[in-house]
Order: structure tokens, then C-alpha cells, then sequence
């Protein structure tokens, strides 16, 4: 049996926001998504907010006169996930989409602007601090298992297909375990 690797984890949470729109007064409202892609954004189950960092998302609802006011510097749409973050992400690559996200309890961001390649940076300090604690590990140990390994470049299309071949195979296992 294969392990799967990448965006899996094990009870943790992660916040995505999208960038939707902005209006300033008096000027013609912009928005940074197709028609299609809201749609589809709010059947997945993303919500409306003014949150635009990812980490400060956490569901909430806001009412019609808040947006009005918070219009001016943009509006997002958000989405909270518990375990398996990668079913998200591979919902937003699969329709290009650009987003932020916080993983795992902030250990790591995503970005995707839209390229090619989206980004997974590790917040090393908060790594350190969780290591340190609970293992003992010194920051100097941390600093050596951490150097250059912090920022990563992922390529969407190989992305895309790995996924797909973890589905592939995850079915497959279903089908024969029946």
C-alpha cells in the first residue's frame, strides 16, 4: 500500500480566502473573479467576508452594512477546512484560481496568483517554538533541519496530476476492499 504525501493532514485546520471584488465610491464596482468562478466558489461552500488574510478567517458572517463600508478595500470569499486542505487547493488549481491560504494552524501558507506555479512557505519560528517544547530541540537543531527548506515552488500541473492519481488509486482500493 502507497503513503500519500503533499497537503494531507491529520485534524488540523486551514482558512483560504479569495480576493472577489472591490468598489470605491462612485466608480464601477471590480472584480477579481469570472461570474462562473463565484458560482462555483459559493457551491463549495465559500462565504462572503472582509477577512483578507487567511489566518483571521474563521467563518464568521458579516452583515450588509459592514461590507458596504469595507467595499472600498475589497471583499473575499472564505472557506475553513478541517483535515485534508489539498481537496481545496486542488479545487481552486483545478479552476484557477487565485488565493491565500493558512495551514495546519499557520504552520505553513499557500499563494497562488494565478501562474503556473503557487507557493508553500513554512512560518519556521512557529515550527521552532512547537519543536522546541515538545521535543527539546534547540533553535540551532531547528535551524539546521529548516535552512533552505522553507520555501517551496510547486508546479500546478504536476500538482493537478498527482492528485488525480491519488484519487485513481484511492478508488481503485475502495473497488477492491468492497
Amino acid at each position: 500500500m502507497k503513503t500519500r504525501n503533499g497537503f494531507v493532514s491529520n485534524s488540523s485546520s486551514s482558512s483560504f480566502v479569495v480576493k472577489y471584488y472591490k468598489k470605491e465610491e462612485g466608480k464601477k464596482r471590480e472584480s477579481f473573479l469570472a461570474p462562473q468562478q463565484v458560482k462555483k466558489l459559493k457551491k463549495y461552500g465559500f462565504k462572503i467576508t472582509c477577512v483578507c488574510r487567511a489566518e483571521h478567517y474563521d467563518g464568521e458572517i458579516i452583515d450588509k452594512e459592514w461590507l458596504k463600508y469595507r467595499e472600498r478595500s475589497g471583499v473575499y470569499l472564505g472557506f475553513d477546512v478541517v483535515c485534508n486542505q489539498d481537496d481545496v487547493v486542488y479545487f481552486l488549481l483545478k479552476n484557477n484560481i487565485a488565493f491565500t491560504a493558512s495551514c495546519h494552524y499557520g504552520d505553513h501558507n499557500l499563494f497562488y496568483d494565478g501562474g503556473k506555479h503557487f507557493y508553500r512557505i513554512e512560518n519556521v519560528g512557529r515550527q521552532v517554538e512547537v519543536e522546541s517544547r515538545i521535543l527539546g530541540t534547540s533553535p540551532s537543531k531547528a535551524k539546521k533541519e529548516w535552512e533552505g527548506k522553507w520555501f517551496e515552488e510547486i508546479n500546478v500541473d504536476k500538482f493537478l496530476k498527482q492528485k488525480d492519481k491519488w484519487e485513481a488509486e484511492f478508488k481503485k482500493l475502495m473497488k477492491d476492499n468492497k
